[in-house]
């Protein structure tokens, strides 16, 4: 198998998690208030003005994380094998054998991306130091992200 490589990994996810954010964060900025908000921490950036802010752009963020969790785990388990960023990047999610994995499976792997983020990110990084291009969400999940 010819596993994919760090930045086509960092490819794949940038073109999932762009527009996941740009509508995460527009829904926020034009249906609930973020862009007043937005605006008064730059205008007047009191305590409170901020602390509003960056709960709000907080919320974002974890919306953002959620969808793409939630997208990934159903993308990864259909025919297309991997999200479109994926799909785009030329790569897909196997299991050990080089066959497509099940849902429940994908469920598991992408729980699993929460110990690369608890670890500030090591978990991700640890791709470059495995012969396979694993990380730990693939070692915990026993599945390779491959070339199509």
């Amino acid at each position: 198998m010819n596993y994919a490589g760090f930045w086509r990994r960092v490819g794949a996810y940038t073109l999932d998690i762009v527009p996941i954010t740009a509508i995460t964060a527009g829904f926020f900025y034009f249906f609930l208030g973020f862009g007043e908000l937005w605006q008064a921490s730059r205008n007047d950036p009191t305590v409170e003005t901020l602390i509003l802010y960056h709960t709000e752009r907080n919320l974002i963020r974890g919306y953002t994380f959620i969808i793409w969790l939630l997208a990934s785990m159903i993308f990864e388990a259909s025919p297309m094998q991997g999200t479109p960023g994926k799909y785009i990047c030329g790569i897909k999610v196997v299991d050990k054998f080089g066959n497509r994995i099940t849902f429940p499976k994908s469920i598991y792997r992408n729980f699993a991306k929460l110990s690369a983020y608890i670890s500030f990110f090591i978990g991700f990084l640890a791709l470059l130091f495995s012969e396979t291009k694993q990380t730990w969400h693939d070692k915990i999940a026993d599945t390779l992200v491959v070339m199509r």
